[in-house]
C-alpha cells in the first residue's frame, strides 16, 4: 500500500495518459454520491424549523439589547437629577449655615465684629460656590462619559443586528441548503449522475472560460463539438460539454457558467442560484482583476467543502505586452531581442498573480487558495501530449537549451491544474483511502514500465 503523500509526487514524474487519469478515477472503487449532495439532502428535514427558530432568537436578542440600553439610559438620567438635587441642598446648606455664623457674629461682637462676620459670610459663600462648582463639573464628566458608552453600546448593537440580518439573508451561508424541490431541479438541469464528474468552469465576460474549456478537452479551436468562444460574453446559459476521454464507470462533464454581469443574479445568490453545490470542483477563471463575485464564489465553495482554484487565464498574452513594454516595439520584433525577457517575465508574472491572490483573499480574511496561471495554447499541448504518453515533459526546457522566444510557446501551470484536479478528485470520490492509493499505486506502475520500454 502506498501513502498518498510519497505517491502523488511521482505522478507529477511520469509518463501518463489523461485517459488513465479520468478511467483511474472511476477505477479505484465503489462510488459514491458528492459529500455535499449527501449533507443537503440531511439537512432538508430540519432546515426551516432551524432557520426560524435562530430568526426569532435574534430579533429576542436585540429587543433585549434595546431595553437594556433603555433601561441603562433612564437609570442615568435618574442619577443625574438626583445629584443636581444633592448640589443644590448643599449650596442651600452651606447658605443658610453662613447666615446663621453672620447673625450669631451680629449678636456676640456687634459693631466692632461687623467687619470681620462679613468677611466670614464672604468667603463661606465662595467655598460654598467653589464646592458647587466642583460637584457640577464632576457630574458633567460623569454625564459625558455615560452617554459616549450608552452611544457606543447602541452602535454595536446595531452593526451586530445588521451583521446577524445580513448572515442570515444574503445566502453566503453553507448552512442555507436549497430545498429538496431546489436540488431535483439544479439535478435535472445538469443532467446529473452520481457516477460521473462534473466541473465548473465559472468567471466574469472576456476570461477565456470557452477556450479553456476546449484546450481541457484537448480539442482545438473550429473542431466538432468545441465550445462557442468570442470576445464578449457568449455563454448566459450554463452549458456542458463531454470529455472525450471516457472512463470504465463513468464519464467527465464540462460546464461553462456564465459569468457576473451577464445574469441579473445579486452575487450573494449567484451560487445557490445556479447551483454550483452540485460540482465536484470549481475553477474560477480571471484574466486580470480580481473581482468581488469571484471572492464570493471562493467563500461559498470553503464553506460546501467544495475544491476550487484560481485560473488566471491568458498567460501568454500578459508575458507578450510585459515583454514588449520592457524591450520595446522595435526589439520585440526580433526573436533573439526577446532572451532572455521571456522567460524573466514568465517566472515574474507567475509570481505576481500569486501573490495578488493571496493579497486580495487576505483582505477579505479568507484563507489561501490555490492559484495557477494558465495559457489556452500550453493547456492543449498538455493535454494533447499526455494523451501521446509524453505528459511528463510538460514545462520542461528544451534539450538544446534555448530560451523560448514565442510567447505562443510558453508553458505555465498547466500539468499541476490537472494534477491537483485529478487527485482532489479521487480524494473526494473514491469511497476508501486504500483504494485511492491502489488506484494511484497502479498509475505508477504503468508509468514506470512505459519508461522502462
Amino acid at each position: 500500500m502506498f501513502n498518498l503523500a510519497i505517491v502523488l509526487p511521482l505522478v507529477s514524474t511520469v509518463i501518463l495518459s489523461m485517459g488513465q487519469i479520468w478511467s483511474a478515477i472511476f477505477g479505484g472503487g465503489e462510488v459514491r454520491e458528492a459529500p455535499a449532495v449527501t449533507a443537503i439532502n440531511h439537512q432538508h428535514q430540519m432546515e426551516q424549523e432551524r432557520r426560524m427558530q435562530e430568526l426569532e432568537e435574534q430579533r429576542q436578542q436585540q429587543d433585549q439589547a434595546m431595553q437594556e440600553l433603555e433601561r441603562q439610559r433612564q437609570e442615568q438620567e435618574s442619577r443625574m437629577h438626583e445629584k443636581e438635587q444633592e448640589a443644590a441642598k448643599a449650596l442651600s446648606d452651606a447658605q443658610e449655615r453662613a447666615r446663621i455664623e453672620y447673625e450669631q457674629s451680629l449678636r456676640e461682637q456687634q459693631q466692632e465684629n461687623t467687619r470681620q462676620a462679613e468677611a466670614a459670610l464672604k468667603d463661606a459663600e465662595q467655598r460654598a460656590k467653589q464646592e458647587h462648582d466642583e460637584r457640577m463639573r464632576q457630574v458633567e464628566l460623569e454625564n459625558e462619559r455615560q452617554r459616549e458608552k450608552t452611544a457606543r453600546d447602541l452602535k454595536a448593537a446595531e452593526e451586530r443586528a445588521k451583521k446577524a440580518e445580513a448572515d442570515l439573508l444574503a445566502g453566503i451561508r453553507p448552512d442555507k441548503y436549497p430545498t429538496a424541490e431546489e436540488l431535483q431541479a439544479i439535478k435535472l438541469r445538469y443532467q446529473y449522475n452520481p457516477r460521473n464528474v462534473h466541473y465548473a468552469i465559472v468567471g466574469s465576460s472576456g476570461t477565456g472560460k470557452s477556450s479553456l474549456i476546449n484546450a481541457l478537452r484537448g480539442l482545438e479551436g473550429g473542431s466538432e463539438h468545441t465550445a462557442e468562444t468570442g470576445t464578449s460574453e457568449t455563454t448566459k446559459d450554463v452549458k456542458r460539454y463531454e470529455d472525450p476521454r471516457a472512463g470504465r464507470k463513468g464519464r467527465l462533464w464540462w460546464y461553462d457558467v456564465p459569468g457576473g454581469g451577464t445574469l441579473t443574479i445579486p452575487g450573494a445568490d449567484y451560487f445557490n442560484s445556479l447551483g454550483l453545490y452540485i460540482f465536484d470542483a470549481i475553477l474560477v477563471v480571471s484574466a486580470g482583476r480580481f473581482t468581488e463575485l469571484d471572492v464570493a464564489i471562493l467563500r461559498h465553495a470553503k464553506k460546501w467543502d467544495i475544491p476550487a482554484h484560481v485560473v488566471r487565464s491568458k498567460g501568454d498574452q500578459d508575458v507578450q505586452n510585459r515583454v514588449r513594454k520592457r524591450i520595446g516595439t522595435q526589439a520585440y520584433r526580433k526573436p533573439a531581442s526577446r532572451q532572455p525577457a521571456m522567460e524573466e517575465e514568465r517566472v515574474a508574472l507567475i509570481k505576481e498573480v500569486h501573490a495578488n491572490v493571496r493579497e486580495n483573499l487576505a483582505l477579505e480574511k479568507m484563507d489561501a487558495v490555490q492559484c495557477f496561471v494558465v495559457s489556452e495554447l500550453a493547456m492543449l499541448r498538455c493535454v494533447q501530449n499526455a494523451e501521446d504518453g509524453d505528459w511528463a515533459s510538460i514545462g520542461e526546457p528544451e534539450e538544446d537549451g534555448e530560451l523560448v522566444t514565442d510567447p505562443l510557446d510558453l508553458d505555465f501551470e498547466e500539468k499541476g491544474l490537472l494534477e491537483k484536479l485529478v487527485s482532489t478528485t479521487a480524494q473526494k470520490r473514491v469511497v476508501t483511502v486504500e483504494k485511492t492509493s491502489n488506484w494511484l499505486e497502479s498509475i505508477v506502475k504503468r508509468g514506470l514500465q512505459a519508461a522502462r520500454h
